[in-house]
């Protein structure tokens, strides 16, 4: 019999004996038995005797102890009785070190078991929180909905309340609140039951599809917004306003809490398990902001040069990809790249090593683009929407990029 059949005999054996304990501190147990297999080896018993499935298992509090192994040898045909597996000399030492795991990993599994209760607690409550602020307006929809059912109104009419007035009351709460996925899929069930004429439990057959209802009339669709989208795109407008009101008291007091990014754009990730407040969940939106912004340089020290876009519609690490990779500093503003000297403009790009001879294009490309791009030398930095950069920033045209991203 070989040592692996062994080892599954012992296992299933002392699954059957060991009913007492739980599944998770069995396990435990079985484990530290095979690793330190109790002094004793199982691979030389099995070479040339058949393990007998009798045997007792001594369950003590923290303790595990191997009694009695019965071994028939094939050979001779007779039972022979060893002795305990543990012998005398390493009996105290083996226990200590079985003791001493044991109560390590139980100590860490109730450290473990403490935090997944405390991260539960923490579900439930923010589940009840989203219920609180949710639950009155979904209700205030369908109140609104039992009205509108009895009256006869055409398809045309539908889409102008869905439009109107319909999806304008959890507007406020969508520009401060994150949406739960529940509550954006229960609102829009709602919008479409209504278009195509069905409320509560009435079947009603619907013709077309909503994400073909929620395009563009220019497209071909009925116009009508997605939520989790707008909700994202009006959320979209506090992360502009912290970067353009540098002076206002709602972001100093973010500010202090959160701390700044680099830039003073945007505050830090805040990924840490604490902390219920609305810009936590305002600020993860920023990475999918960031990539419709462009930066209009002042003196160029809050604009890295490499990896902000001030100079084209992308980064120079996205368009000189090469010159980016042997580049001394790749996390350098503008200003201390772009200088200034009696009004006249120099750089000061160094690289880890010289450029070849079919790098020469590249680099008159580079320099092209650098000196062709508008900076002042002075001032502050300023953000700009790349889509209109006179306008700024608009929720609808934020809507828009990020329905034309999502299709993507």
């Amino acid at each position: 019999m070989s040592s692996s059949t062994v080892l599954r005999e012992l296992q299933r054996d002392f699954e059957a004996k060991s009913n007492d304990l739980s599944k998770l501190q069995k396990g435990m147990y079985f484990f530290i038995y095979m690793h330190s297999k109790m002094v004793y080896n199982l691979s030389d018993i099995a070479k040339n005797h058949q393990v007998r499935k009798k045997y007792t298992i001594q369950l003590g509090e923290n303790e595990l102890v191997l009694k009695e192994l019965d071994i028939l040898n094939e050979d001779a045909n007779v039972y022979k009785l060893i002795g305990p597996v543990l012998v005398k000399q390493d009996l105290a030492e083996a226990n200590a070190n079985v003791r001493k795991r044991i109560e390590y990993i139980l100590a860490e599994l109730k450290r473990l078991d403490g935090n997944l209760q405390d991260l539960e607690e923490k579900q439930n409550s923010k589940k009840e929180a989203d219920k609180t602020i949710w639950n009155p307006i979904l209700e205030k929809i369908e109140r609104r909905l039992a009205k509108w059912k009895r009256l006869y109104l055409s398809k045309g009419g539908r889409v102008t309340l869905i439009k109107s007035t319909l999806f304008n009351l959890p507007s406020y709460f969508l520009s401060l609140f994150p949406i739960p996925t529940s509550a954006a899929n229960r609102i829009e069930k709602l919008q479409w039951n209504f278009l195509w004429g069905g409320i509560g439990y009435e079947p009603k057959f619907h013709l077309v599809k909503w994400a073909t209802v929620c395009i563009s009339i220019a497209l071909g669709g009925l116009g009508i917004r997605k939520v989790r989208l707008f909700n994202e795109a009006l959320l979209g407008k506090w992360l502009w306003r912290f970067g353009m009101e540098r002076a206002a008291l709602w972001r100093q007091v973010i500010v202090v809490k959160y701390g700044c990014g680099w830039g003073s754009w945007c505050t830090r990730p805040t990924n840490g398990p604490y902390g219920v407040g609305l810009w936590k969940n305002i600020s993860r939106g920023w990475p999918s902001f960031s990539r419709h912004i462009l930066y209009d340089i002042g003196d160029g020290s809050r604009v890295k040069f490499w990896q902000d876009c001030w100079c084209g519609e992308t980064s120079l690490a996205v368009c000189y990809p090469k010159l980016f990779r042997f580049c001394r500093d790749q996390e350098v503003n503008v200003a201390e790249i772009m200088k200034f000297d009696n009004r006249t403009l120099f750089r000061d790009v160094s690289f880890f090593r010289g450029v070849h001879a079919w790098e020469l294009e590249v680099l008159a490309g580079f320099m092209d683009t650098i000196y062709g791009a508008s900076m002042r030398g002075f001032g502050e930095d300023k953000m700009c929407w790349r889509s209109d950069r006179e306008k700024g920033f608009m929720v609808k045209d934020y809507y828009n990029l990020l329905v034309g991203s999502n299709d993507d």
